[in-house]
């Protein structure tokens, strides 16, 4: 896939195998920020930049996923 994309946290999650929560976690601690908002108030992400969230927290030792 694109790293380009942009998708939703919905769409995120259910390509990465985790929580809608976690990837609205990730934004709201600041380690994600959208490059996007729809007019429906929904936000967009960068694909590349939802993986590399997600490896990082997947390789941090206070993770449950490492």
């Amino acid at each position: 896939m694109n790293l380009d994309v942009q998708v939703t946290a919905a769409q995120a999650a259910k390509l990465l195998g985790v929580s809608k929560q976690l990837v609205s976690y990730w934004k709201t601690s600041g380690k994600l920020k959208p490059v996007k908002v729809l007019p429906t108030g929904r936000l967009l992400y960068r694909y590349g930049d939802v993986l590399e969230v997600e490896a990082q927290t997947s390789a941090s030792n206070k993770s449950s996923r490492a």
